[in-house]
């Protein structure tokens, strides 16, 4: 006989076939400021307009190159305390946050980030000529977290503006600059690039909130908003993407190489409430629930998704806390299981707290 672990996991994976078959998409509270709990809620209410622009104010668009072309991308966690500073004084206050474990990822899961650190001046953190990326999504090789390569010129050469991963590696080998590898790791989701994006109308010319819709979420009680860029399984990545109405979520496999010192934990629901704001998670039941948001210790913009199911003949509720969702384990009124999918929510506002 299967186990309860087996037979949970078979139901996920039917839940999902299900989804992706009906069509039926799950209205985000992205956008609206009347049903967000948290928006309702923050100080900076009055300066959110009327929240189509949202996501742009706590992570907002940053220029790179790609082959020769023009990206747009976020920034939102770091591994290194000055690049979490100087990212954050680059754009001017939104937070770049540091987490010192993202250096722990393994390099299957990095792509390579050329920073610039000295010259020809521009747009870059170093006030020099903006990064390079090695990928984008859509690529093999894009990652969102990328391994931070520092080029530097050499005394006597004279600098140009370098636009593709060749001719960094020509002026290399020429003598012409020194690229150093000093340990650090940045998340980077990409939202636009030569000739396509996340949006769902392929728009180029966007911002954030087009391409990396917020999504609510719970945590302590209270409400997180987060925005779902990457995931390790592509069934997941489908249902979000059509949860969303059509901004894209990348399969990116190599997440679920991350150890568990990059992970955080992220509660998904798979049957129980679905009436109102209770069906907003991406099952179409009850929020996802955080164990951690930004300034806590234990803070990963990489999650381990574990799965949350009623058990037959309880009474589902909402559970808005780790505690309460224990607590409904402990007393045998739920099953939790661990599908091995990773994802990349990163967390923008927060109980108390935004960036």
């Amino acid at each position: 006989m299967k186990s309860r672990i087996e037979i949970l996991v078979c139901m996920f994976v039917l839940l999902l076939i299900v989804v992706a078959c009906s069509g039926a998409t799950v209205e985000p509270t992205a956008v609206s400021t009347e049903t967000s709990e948290a928006m309702e809620n923050m100080d900076s209410m009055s300066d959110m307009g009327d929240g189509e622009h949202v996501a742009e104010q706590f992570a907002p668009l940053v220029g790179g190159i790609y082959e020769d072309g023009s990206l747009s991308f976020i920034h939102t966690e770091t591994s290194d305390e000055g690049v979490a500073t100087m990212l954050t004084e680059m754009m001017g206050g939104p937070e770049v946050v540091l987490v010192p474990e993202l250096a722990d990822l393994p390099s299957s899961a990095l792509a390579d980030l050329y920073v610039f650190t000295n010259g020809l001046e521009g747009m870059g953190p170093f006030g020099f000529q903006q990064d390079i990326f090695d990928s984008v999504p859509g690529d093999d090789g894009y990652r969102p977290f990328q391994n931070v390569l520092l080029v530097e010129w050499n005394e006597g050469q004279t600098a140009r503006e370098l636009r593709t991963v060749t001719q960094v590696q020509e002026a290399e080998a020429n003598g012409e600059i020194m690229i150093n590898e000093p340990g650090i790791v940045v998340n980077f989701p990409v939202m636009v690039w030569p000739d396509g994006s996340r949006a769902a109308d392929g728009a180029m010319d966007g911002n954030t909130q087009q391409y990396a819709p917020l999504v609510s979420g719970l945590y302590e009680d209270g409400e997180v908003l987060f925005v779902h860029t990457e995931t390790s399984d592509p069934d997941v990545t489908t249902m979000l993407t059509e949860m969303m109405g059509g901004p894209q979520v990348f399969l990116v496999p190599q997440l679920a190489d991350a150890p568990p010192s990059a992970l955080a934990t992220l509660y998904v629901f798979t049957n129980g409430l679905s009436d109102g704001l209770d069906g907003y998670g991406p099952f179409g039941f009850q929020r996802d629930i955080f164990d951690s948001v930004p300034g806590d210790a234990a803070y990963r913009p990489l999650r381990n998704v574990l799965l949350v199911e009623w058990n037959e003949g309880e009474t589902a509720r909402e559970l808005r806390s780790v505690a309460e969702l224990e607590e409904a384990e402990t007393n045998g009124e739920v099953m939790i299981s661990e599908p091995g999918i990773v994802v990349n929510f990163p967390v923008l506002l927060w109980p108390g707290g935004s960036r």
